[in-house]
This record gives structure tokens, C-alpha cells and sequence, in this order.
């Protein structure tokens, strides 16, 4: 239902056609506007998308990385990056295959599966000290 509101075009929606948009939006999210005590805090609420609290989440938003840095690690952790496969399907490719292993690349392929970067990870684990058990 949210999807609507990214696609309409506030131009061409008259006033009446905005409200409805919004009440249609209201009872999907069963927000009930009709009470004796409407509250508009009470409704922002009931817009917010509430999810559990992600584990990675302070490991991305620290204070000593850089926002280019934090971003990046962003999209990675939600598997947002530009690896091939998604390319692909944005119509800008038509080569699928991993220029480390000739491996079809995928977002869990490039960092879990793909012999190259292994490799990176262990010698990165080596250097920061940690044990094989958190490679």
C-alpha cells in the first residue's frame, strides 16, 4: 500500500484524491482515525515500520568509520550491491560469471562461497588475530 504513495504524483491527484489515498493507506495499516480520541502521534506510530533491533547494526553506524565506508557496509549487509547478477537484471550486463573463479556471482557467492575471497578473509582474520572458528 505504501508503494502507492511512491508512484503517485502529487500534481496529478486532486485534494479529495490525496485524502483518500491517505485513509486507504490508514485502514490497510489498521489505524483507526475514527475513534473518540484521535492522536496524531498514535497514527505516526501505526506508520512505522517496527522490526526487531538488527545485530549489525552498531558494527555499521560506529563512530570511527567513514559515512562511504558505513554505507557500503550497508548495502552489503542487506545484499544491495552491485554484483553481477543484479546488473544483469538491470539490463546493464550480460556477463554473469565471477572474474576470480568463473563462478556465476551473486551477493552470497562474492563474500561466503567464492575461493578468492576466502582466501581474503582468512588472511584478514590471520591479521586481526582471530581464531578459525571466526573466519
Amino acid at each position: 500500500m505504501c508503494a502507492r504513495i511512491r508512484t503517485w504524483s502529487s500534481r496529478n491527484l486532486s485534494y479529495a484524491g490525496r485524502l483518500q489515498l491517505i485513509k486507504d493507506i490508514l485502514i490497510a495499516k489498521q489505524i483507526d482515525i475514527t475513534g473518540p480520541k484521535y492522536s496524531i502521534k498514535k497514527t505516526y506510530e501505526g506508520l512505522l515500520q517496527h522490526g526487531e533491533r538488527q545485530h549489525w547494526s552498531k558494527v555499521v553506524w560506529c563512530r570511527s568509520s567513514l559515512p562511504k565506508h558505513q554505507f557500503t557496509m550497508w548495502l552489503g549487509v542487506r545484499g544491495r550491491l552491485l554484483t553481477r547478477d543484479r546488473i544483469i537484471r538491470l539490463g546493464f550486463a550480460d556477463i554473469t560469471t565471477c572474474c576470480f573463479c568463473s563462478e556465476i556471482e551473486t551477493h552470497s557467492h562474492l563474500f561466503f562461497s567464492c575461493p578468492y575471497s576466502k582466501k581474503c578473509l582468512q588472511v584478514i582474520a590471520e591479521w586481526l588475530g582471530w581464531s578459525s572458528g571466526h573466519s
